[in-house]
């Protein structure tokens, strides 16, 4: 039983750290486009995955919270109308990485 555990554990690191891989493919690619404001269906179109509420949670909600997006209404977060724009962490990061 400890054996199979083990393996469930083993599984699961590699689906996160494979996920997280992916996330921080699509940060960087997301950051770069994001130079200049950007919608949320051009980002997602741009890094090819489906226009839905989930991948916006998961893609730009999370490089909000991190700081590296930023509203450019941060007044009217909900208005369809809303881009975003990367924050000079998000330049400091790609900075970084380059």
């Amino acid at each position: 039983m400890n054996l199979n555990f083990t393996n469930y554990q083993k599984y699961t690191n590699h689906l996160i750290s494979a996920e997280q891989k992916q996330f921080d493919q699509h940060r960087k690619h997301i950051l770069q486009f994001c130079r200049d404001a950007q919608s949320r269906c051009a980002i997602l179109k741009h890094i090819e995955v489906a226009e839905s509420y989930e991948n916006y949670k998961k893609y730009i909600v999370r490089l909000i919270t991190e700081r590296f997006l930023n509203y450019t209404d941060p007044r009217h977060p909900q208005s369809p109308k809303q881009t975003f724009v990367i924050t000079q962490k998000g330049l400091n990061y790609l900075k970084a990485i380059s």
